[in-house]
């Protein structure tokens, strides 16, 4: 031991002790240092860093003090000393706000971990109370926001449509368009004369007021319908329809339609059989057109004078009609020589009945009718022997209780109206003759078929057992 600490304990304590303070204040900046370098610098490593002179007069001021209170000496010097005494006291006075290098570690670690511990316990929390709740509650907020979205985007769109409502109001303004008035056609509808006009079909429309077909009114003059309308604005539509009346009866015979003044209590359902002879012929198609037009069908009595017209019989046939035979050559002088070249010709004409039709025909009308007594002047009685032969052959024949007197070589459209219309009363069943090889019989049909129609009358084509309209044979 040296003299300066024998003699003066209390000095020597004093020093160690400045020397210690020392060493700790640059151990505490030492290890700041070292903390704001690495944060995750471990407790041992700190002190590594405190100066080796620092610990060294740590360890010096341990042992002065040890020195100090095992020496009589050295508690007699500081009892003898008031000054020793006076700095002591100051020392101890100094010493609890003095901590040592261990302590000022510890505090920083506690500083360093506290943020961390609390961080720590915040996530920890959660887990607590249960991470389902939260999810459930993150669930009904984007429900919400869901909810409030859709009722935006719908007040939006009604915004919309009020506004666009109101403008479109703006800019209109008054009603200034009148309705539209469309009217029906038929195709191919003509009235004929003796017809009222039946009416097509209209309708009526208006921008604003919509459909006003039911406040349309009509009024019909003599030869025009006029249609008339107005919509709330009162903004009128007028339209007009001119008749379709037939005119094609006075542009082909230069006359007006026939009056026709008949009374036929029997008229509905009466039964009209038209038949033509002598056909096919040039006009024989036009005909067959007429008949499809009404959907109506009669008889043919055919012959072979229009060879060229021969498929006609097939067409005939096809549409519905019967097909009967009026003799191949229509020959007076030849078909009624005897009754083998009757019947050989009557072969003949069956023959291409067949051919065409590919059936044969049991139905017959004798060339100028079972009364003709022109056949006398060939062969008298020939007329009675073939009117019996026939059934005997099966075959049905027929003659007529109407005729349109279209047979002669003079003849026109109101001639054979008036002979045909003017008879039915008089018949209960009505077996007509005409000639499909006239022209003005022919273009008759036109108007007379739908004239029989339009009053009640029952249109056919005749069968083996219908009404055979017998003349008494003379000859």
């Amino acid at each position: 031991m040296n003299k300066t600490t024998t003699d003066n304990p209390a000095a020597q304590n004093k020093d160690n002790r400045e020397q210690a303070s020392q060493a700790a204040k640059a151990g505490s900046r030492a290890s700041g240092q070292s903390v704001q370098g690495s944060r995750g610098s471990s407790q041992g490593r700190q002190i590594d860093m405190i100066p080796v002179q620092a610990r060294k007069s740590v360890s010096a001021s341990s042992q002065g003090r040890k020195s100090a209170s095992a020496s009589p000496q050295g508690r007699k010097s500081s009892s003898a000393s008031p000054q020793a005494r006076k700095d002591g006291a100051r020392s101890s006075q100094k010493r609890p706000s003095e901590s040592s290098p261990s302590q000022d570690r510890r505090k920083q670690s506690a500083r360093r971990t506290a943020p961390a511990a609390r961080q720590n316990r915040g996530n920890a929390s959660p887990q607590r109370r249960g991470s389902r709740p939260a999810s459930a509650r993150r669930r009904r907020n984007r429900i919400r926001r869901l909810l409030s979205l859709a009722a935006l985007i719908v007040m939006f769109l009604l915004c919309a449509i009020l506004l666009v409502s109101g403008i479109r109001r703006f800019f209109k303004g008054k009603d200034k368009v009148p309705p539209v008035i469309t009217l029906d056609h038929k195709e191919d509808y003509v009235v004929m004369p003796w017809q009222e006009y039946e009416e097509e079909g209209f309708s009526a429309s208006d921008d604003r007021d919509g459909d006003l077909t039911e406040q349309v009114s009509r009024t019909i003059t003599e030869d025009r319908i006029c249609y008339r309308v107005s919509d709330s604005a009162g903004n009128e539509s007028v339209v007009y329809r001119d008749i379709p009346y037939d005119t094609s009866y006075k542009e082909k015979t230069g006359k007006d339609f026939p009056e026709i003044n008949i009374d036929d209590p029997d008229a509905q359902g009466k039964i009209v059989y038209l038949t033509f002879d002598d056909g096919p012929g040039p006009y024989t198609e036009e005909l067959l057109e007429t008949l499809d037009r009404y959907g109506v069908q009669v008889t043919f009595f055919v012959t072979g004078a229009f060879p060229a017209y021969e498929d006609m019989i097939k067409k005939e046939d096809a549409a519905g009609n019967s097909v009967g035979i009026h003799t191949l050559t229509h020959d007076f002088e030849k078909i009624y020589s005897d009754d083998k070249a009757f019947w050989k010709d009557i072969d003949q004409m069956q023959e291409i009945v067949q051919r065409q039709t590919g059936h044969t025909t049991n139905l017959m009308r004798f060339a100028g009718g079972s009364s003709n007594s022109i056949s006398a002047s060939y062969t008298p009685g020939i007329m009675t022997l073939l009117t019996e032969q026939a059934q005997q052959k099966g075959f049905q024949y027929f003659d007529w209780n109407i005729s349109s007197g279209d047979g002669g070589s003079e003849g026109d459209m109101n001639m054979v109206i008036n002979n045909i219309t003017s008879n039915l009363p008089n018949q209960d069943t009505c077996v007509v003759l005409c000639h499909d090889t006239k022209e003005y019989t022919v273009n008759a049909m036109k108007y007379l078929i739908p004239w029989l129609l339009d009053h009640g009358y029952d249109i056919r084509p005749l069968q083996f057992d219908s009404e055979p309209a017998h003349h008494g044979v003379q000859n």
